[in-house]
């Protein structure tokens, strides 16, 4: 299993920038499920490369930014 996780704070920060304010209005920008975030977010699942990107894009920044090692 990955150890790999996506940093709540720093999508929801860029997400505010941007006027999204919750997870439906994440979601309706990305086009990530409202499910997926939670569990992206809870840290029940890890990022694929793909949703990385999908955020990253949305918001303007990198992947690197996103994500974070939990070890």
């Amino acid at each position: 299993m990955s150890n790999i996780r996506l940093s709540r704070e720093v999508v929801e920060r860029h997400a505010r920038r941007s006027g999204d304010t919750s997870n439906r209005l994440i979601s309706a920008r990305t086009g990530i499920h409202e499910a997926t975030l939670s569990h992206l977010f809870s840290g029940r699942r890890s990022p694929s490369l793909e949703v990385a990107l999908l955020i990253s894009n949305a918001y303007g920044t990198t992947v690197n930014e996103l994500l974070q090692n939990a070890a």
